[in-house]
């Protein structure tokens, strides 16, 4: 039994001595022969970089603050005011936020070359909430109805909350269209490219060029943000 077990252990040890032999004798002679053991590390790993960006999610950029002044009146035709109809004259203020989403970014918005020292982002183009009117701070300066209008509220229910509704919601309205005409949008692109700038920039991107959706790529502050770095 026990020969038979030390014939067993020698002939793979005679066949590792062997081999080992003919490794020592070819590198001694400058024959090169490939490790069949040997170690090849390869990197499968993912870039971060649109998860990172994909975590700011919703980037509110700019916001807009703003008065309005709504002055409705309900007018009935033929009929002195003092006897029916309603006026209002309401003031408010309220804001509205510029954002631009970053949550649903597609691999294909983000381009990095193949040393990673640049990266080239395509955005969303920026986009405006509704107007958030602010009913603690506005206030109504004129809210009147004729003698049969108040005879009317009385008896069959308050028509006059349903006007004043009506021109609170005018109020949010008018501050919706205000902010599309103050430069929210340029102003939210400017803000979004500034914080990506320094955000890339800080993930040691020398070169970073912004582009939002219909717009040309905006490559100087990138130039300006590498030269700064």
């Amino acid at each position: 039994m026990f020969i038979r077990l030390i014939g067993r252990l020698v002939t793979p040890l005679a066949i590792l001595a062997l081999g080992v032999a003919v490794l020592v004798a070819a590198k001694s002679l400058g024959i090169h022969i490939p490790d069949p053991l040997g170690h090849e590390r390869v990197d499968n790993s993912q870039p971060p970089l649109l998860k990172s960006i994909q975590e700011l999610s919703r980037y509110h950029a700019a916001q807009g603050n703003f008065e309005v002044v709504v002055d409705i009146e309900d007018d009935v035709k033929h009929v002195p005011d003092w006897l029916s109809g309603r006026r209002a004259v309401f003031v408010g203020t309220g804001s509205v936020d510029a954002y631009v989403d970053l949550a649903n970014l597609s691999k294909g918005a983000v381009q990095v070359s193949a040393d990673n020292t640049a990266v080239q982002i395509t955005l969303p183009a920026p986009q405006l909430d509704a107007g958030d009117l602010d009913l603690d701070a506005g206030h109504f300066v004129i809210d009147d109805s004729g003698w049969l209008d108040r005879l009317t509220d009385y008896w069959f229910g308050d028509a006059d909350q349903d006007f004043q509704l009506e021109v609170m919601r005018s109020a949010e309205q008018k501050i919706s269209d205000a902010a599309e005409k103050a430069g929210l949008r340029e102003r939210a692109e400017e803000n979004t490219q500034s914080m990506l700038y320094g955000f890339l920039k800080a993930l040691g991107y020398q070169t970073v060029t912004i582009a939002f959706a219909n717009t040309e790529p905006d490559t100087s502050a990138a130039s300006a943000a590498a030269e700064v770095g």
